[in-house]
């Protein structure tokens, strides 16, 4: 079945929007005392929720080159608007905390 160039880019970026709290979860099974924290305003606190992210966002690189293996360049390009998002919504809460 082949699927239109604007629902793969719509595919892409719901994937790409939900891979990086499935990387989060992940991270959360890992180290479970992080959901004990109420204090976010930390340094200590907010270097692991960075990196926290930043695995998240590791996982949609692998998304987008999975998809540009498989020649699914809508696919990628949605990942890539996703990373986009999370990038400036994390650079904004760098900038911000």
């Amino acid at each position: 079945m082949k699927l239109s160039k604007k629902v793969e880019w719509i595919i892409g970026f719901v994937f790409g929007l939900l891979t990086p709290i499935f990387g989060m979860a992940i991270f959360l099974q890992i180290y479970p005392v992080l959901e004990t924290v109420t204090e976010w305003n930390d340094p200590s606190w907010q270097l692991i929720l960075m990196r926290l992210a930043t695995f998240g966002i590791m996982l949609n690189v692998l998304v987008f080159f999975m998809s540009l293996k498989f020649n699914k360049e809508k696919i990628a390009m949605g990942v890539l608007w996703a990373c986009t998002i999370y990038i400036v919504v994390i650079g904004y809460l760098q900038i911000s905390l």
